[in-house]
């Protein structure tokens, strides 16, 4: 009777497990694309003060700025050589 009891303790927890783990993956990746979208935002802002800063048109910068914060940009995962 107990033995049917521990095994259907440990097929709970182990269900338990993979589902917290699966959820953990889930949650890794999300973040990742924040880090992308943010890290993309942060470069389009950067252009926009350079452009600013040194009186440059403001036009190229501020469309790379509204492509980046509607996600346009920086959902994709990073390229080789140019990981976050």
């Amino acid at each position: 009777m107990s033995d049917n009891i521990d095994e259907s303790i440990r097929e709970s927890l182990a269900r338990s497990v993979l589902r917290l783990g699966n959820e953990l993956r889930d949650m890794a990746k999300e973040l990742e694309k924040a880090k992308r979208r943010a890290e993309s935002l942060r470069e389009a802002g950067d252009e926009i003060w350079y452009c600013y800063r040194h009186r440059e048109p403001l036009t190229e910068a501020i469309a790379e700025w509204v492509e980046a914060r509607d996600g346009l940009k920086g959902d994709q995962p990073p390229e080789e050589g140019n990981k976050l």
